[in-house]
């Protein structure tokens, strides 16, 4: 290539920019490198803190888009299986034709396996605060690596008197068995003393308007609060509802008993705390609980990560003995005033 030719493709790939009669390097959001021996893709990016971060980058066949694809998944009707469990019965069965998951049997880990695993919020009239940012935390208990690209976290609260949604797009990926950390404003820094946790890693942070997102809960509101995590769905609002209560209109799962509630096809979890968004029969729209979040606590599902089947929600009692939403019993609100050093449940 000729000196101009590279000239040329340096501008295109936006690596540089024109500047009067000169050339100058383009300032950098992020960069990509790819390991020679493996092929695999990195980003890396610097955080508010200037620290540097960096992000594997999917392959294209782990796209879950390419994987909805390929596997023939049916996400054009509701379902008692919410997104997560659908695909990954649709690409088992893809895969094993003559031993085929049968979507109304235990399927174990080919269930709903994605969960909002905890979060912190505080109240507005919080005068310390146990946790040093907002967060919330996406846990898979699954033997899956799970492309978060396409799917989206939305957070309700009410702004200026209004119901208002934000929407993050995801961008990395959530190892099996692992977790993956959405972080947002600050509450505190690492030498706080009443912060007994210290949210120092993460793998996606979220801004709104160039500041990182505040899940502050305005306690003199009487409107609702919630995060819903989907697979598309990115306008999603307020009054749009993710699930129902059972009213056999879907004909493989018309025993109620078994299988409580049904499911919008972009669905994966969904809850709201202090108060939620609920409809004239005081019916939730995204979510059936409401977790009573109090000054200075922070919601911890009970159950997450644990191997014994009969602990793990499910989104139905097919897969297991505690179903998605059953009861308050089943979340752990954590009181933050004192360190955490004792298991959910426990008399140590």
């Amino acid at each position: 290539m000729t000196e101009s030719e590279v000239l040329d493709l340096l501008k295109k790939q936006g690596i540089i920019r024109e500047d009067g009669e000169n050339l100058r390097i383009t300032d950098l959001s992020d960069i990509t490198f790819i390991h020679q021996d493996t092929g695999k893709k990195y980003k890396f990016f610097i955080n508010e803190s200037g620290d540097l971060i960096n992000q594997e980058i999917p392959n294209d066949e782990d796209l879950l888009s390419n994987r909805v694809a390929a596997s023939g998944v049916d996400l054009d009707s509701w379902s008692a299986r919410g997104f997560i469990g659908r695909l990954r019965i649709a690409e088992y069965n893809k895969a094993n034709p003559s031993n085929r998951l049968s979507e109304t049997q235990n399927v174990g880990l080919y269930s709903d396996r994605i969960k909002i695993g905890a979060f912190y919020a505080p109240l507005d009239t919080d005068i310390v605060h146990g946790c040093t940012r907002a967060f919330v935390e996406l846990e898979n208990t699954s033997d899956s690596d799970f492309c978060l690209q396409g799917c989206y976290l939305h957070y309700t609260r009410p702004t200026d008197d209004k119901q208002t949604v934000y929407h993050l797009p995801l961008t990395g990926t959530i190892k099996a068995g692992g977790t993956y950390v959405i972080a947002g404003a600050y509450y505190g820094d690492k030498k706080d003393e009443n912060a007994y946790i210290k949210v120092d890693s993460y793998d996606q942070e979220w801004y709104e308007d160039g500041k990182l997102i505040d899940f502050t809960i305005n306690t003199s509101s009487s409107l609702g609060n919630g995060f819903a995590l989907t697979y598309g769905n990115p306008d999603l609002t307020s009054t749009t509802y993710l699930w129902k209560a059972n009213d056999s209109s879907v004909t493989t799962f018309n025993d109620a008993k078994t299988y409580p509630n049904l499911y919008d096809p972009s669905f994966i979890d969904a809850i709201y705390f202090y108060t939620g968004v609920i409809d004239s029969s005081k019916t939730g729209y995204w979510a059936k609980l409401v977790l009573g979040i109090k000054s200075n606590t922070m919601y911890k599902n009970t159950f997450e990560l644990d191997p014994a089947q009969q602990a793990y929600q499910s989104a139905n009692v097919k897969d297991s003995s505690r179903a998605r939403w059953a009861s308050t019993a089943d979340v752990w609100i954590v009181d933050l005033s004192s360190p955490m050093i004792s298991f959910p449940h426990s008399k140590e």
